[in-house]
C-alpha cells in the first residue's frame, strides 16, 4: 500500500515539473514579455523627455512673457505718470489761461473806463486850451496894442523895457538850459551811457518794468483781500462747525442719558421677568413632581411611552401630556371601579329612604331662569382683547368678575336669552326660527 501511494505521489511530482519544451516556452514568453516591458519603458522614457523639453520652452516662455510683461508694466507706469504731469500741466494752463481771461475781462473793463475818462478829460482840455488860447490870443493884440501906443508916446522907455526884458528872458533861458545840461549830466553819470537814444530805451525798460511790478503788486494786494476774506469766511465756517459740535455733544449727553435710563427700566424688566420666570419654573418643576408623585401613586405603568421616549422615564413639559392621558384613563377607571362597587354594594344593602337624605337636589332652572345670551358671551369674548399673556382664573377671580358685571349692566342684561338680547344678530336668528 505504502508502494501504491508512492508511486503516486511520484507520477503527481512528474506531472508538476516542467517539460524541457515547456521550459523553453516559457523562457520565450518571458523574454517577449521583457522585451515588451522594455519597449514600453523606452516609449514612456521617450515621452517623458519629450515632456520635460516642452515643458522647458513652456517655461522660457513663461519667463519670456514675464519680463515683457515687467517691461509693458513700466512702460505703462512711465506713460501713467506721464499722462498724470500732462493732465496736470493742462489744468495750470486751463486755470492761467481762465486766471488770464477774467483779469482780462477787468482790464478791458478799466481800459475802457480809461478811454472814456481820457476822452473825457481830452474834451475838457480841448476847451480850456480853447479858452486859454483865446485869452492869450487877447492878451498879445492887447499887448501889441499897448506897446504900439506906448513907442508912439514914449519910444525910450518902451526900447530900455524890452531890451530889459530880452535880457531877462535870454538869462532864464540860459539858465533853463544849463539846468538841463546838468540833468542830462546827472543822468548819464548815473546810467553810465553818453547815448541819450540809449538812455531812452533803458528808461522805457525801466518804465515796463516799473510798471509789470506795480501790476504785480496789485495782484498780490488782490490775493491778500481774497485770502482775508476767505480766513474770515473759515473762521465763521469754523464758529459755525463748533456750535454745531457743541450742539451735537449736548444732544448726544441727553440722548445717553435717555438711553441709560431706558437701560434701566429694561433691566428692571428683565429682572422682573427673569423672577417671574424663575417662580414659573419652580411652579411647574412642582407640577411636574406632583404628576409623577400621582403617577406613581395610581400604579400607572409607562410601558406603552418607552418606545416613544425610550429609557428616559422623567416626566418633562414636552411629556407631561402623555403621562397626563395614561392618569387620566387611570383615574377615570378607577371611579368606574369604585361606581360598579358601590352601586354592587347598595344592591346588597336595603334601599335608602327619603327621609334619611339630607340635601335636597335643585335643578339649574331653579337658580336661573334662563341660560346666558350665546351672542353677548361671544362678543365679551372677542372684544375683551388683552395683549398681556393670560391665565386661567380661579373660582373667586371668576366669581368677582361676575359680580361686577351684575352691578354694571344688571342681571337681566347678564343671563338673558336670545330673545331677549339686544344685538342685531339675534333679531336674524329669531327670523331664520319663524320662517
Amino acid at each position: 500500500m505504502q508502494i501504491v501511494m508512492a508511486k503516486k505521489n511520484i507520477v503527481e511530482l512528474r506531472g508538476r515539473t516542467l517539460t524541457e519544451v515547456q521550459c523553453t516556452a516559457k523562457i520565450y514568453e518571458e523574454q517577449s514579455t521583457l522585451e515588451a516591458l522594455e519597449n514600453k519603458l523606452d516609449t514612456a522614457t521617450k515621452r517623458f523627455c519629450t515632456t520635460i523639453a516642452s515643458n522647458r520652452k513652456l517655461r522660457e516662455d513663461i519667463d519670456h512673457l514675464l519680463i515683457e510683461r515687467a517691461n509693458f508694466n513700466k512702460s505703462w507706469d512711465r506713460l501713467c505718470n506721464n499722462l498724470s504731469h500732462g493732465k496736470k500741466f493742462m489744468l495750470d494752463l486751463i486755470e492761467q489761461a481762465t486766471i488770464a481771461y477774467d483779469q482780462r475781462e477787468e482790464w478791458c473793463q478799466k481800459l475802457s473806463a480809461l478811454r472814456t475818462k481820457a476822452y473825457n478829460e481830452y474834451l475838457s482840455h480841448t476847451s480850456e486850451m480853447t479858452n486859454i488860447q483865446r485869452q492869450i490870443d487877447y492878451g498879445d493884440k492887447l499887448q501889441n496894442f499897448l506897446n504900439t501906443k506906448g513907442q508912439r508916446r514914449i519910444m525910450r522907455n518902451l526900447m530900455r523895457k524890452e531890451q530889459e526884458r530880452r535880457e531877462l528872458q535870454r538869462k532864464e533861458m540860459q539858465e533853463l538850459l544849463e539846468n538841463y545840461n546838468n540833468i542830462i549830466e546827472n543822468i548819464r553819470e548815473f546810467m553810465g551811457e553818453t547815448n541819450i537814444k540809449i538812455v531812452g530805451e533803458r528808461f522805457c525798460l525801466n518804465e515796463i518794468n516799473n510798471f509789470s511790478k506795480f501790476r504785480y503788486v496789485n495782484e498780490l494786494n488782490k490775493e491778500m483781500e481774497s485770502l482775508s476774506d476767505d480766513l474770515i469766511d473759515l473762521h465763521f465756517r469754523i464758529d459755525a462747525a463748533n456750535a454745531k459740535n457743541q450742539y451735537y455733544q449736548a444732544q448726544q449727553k441727553n440722548t445717553i442719558e435717555a438711553l441709560v435710563l431706558e437701560y434701566e427700566r429694561t433691566k428692571a424688566e428683565a429682572d422682573l421677568a427673569e423672577n417671574n420666570f424663575n417662580r414659573n419654573e419652580e411652579t411647574l418643576n412642582e407640577l411636574l413632581n406632583g404628576i409623577g408623585g400621582l403617577f406613581q401613586l395610581c400604579r400607572c405603568s409607562n410601558a406603552p411611552l418607552m418606545e416613544l421616549l425610550g429609557q428616559n422615564s422623567t416626566i418633562n413639559i414636552h411629556n407631561a401630556l402623555m403621562y397626563l392621558k395614561i392618569l387620566e384613563k387611570k383615574v377615570n377607571d378607577m371611579i368606574v371601579t369604585v361606581y360598579y362597587k358601590d352601586i354592587k354594594k347598595y344592591k346588597k344593602s336595603e334601599t335608602i329612604n327619603a327621609e334619611k337624605m339630607t340635601r335636597t337636589i335643585i335643578t339649574i332652572t331653579d337658580l336661573v331662569s334662563r341660560d346666558p345670551c350665546p351672542l353677548c358671551v361671544e362678543q365679551a369674548l372677542v372684544s375683551d382683547v388683552i395683549d398681556t399673556l393670560q391665565k386661567v382664573m380661579e373660582k373667586d377671580q371668576i366669581a368677582e368678575k361676575l359680580e361686577e358685571a351684575i352691578e354694571k349692566r344688571g342681571f337681566n342684561e347678564v343671563v338673558h336669552n336670545v330673545s331677549g338680547c339686544h344685538l342685531p344678530k339675534s333679531r336674524a336668528i329669531i327670523q331664520r326660527r319663524f320662517q
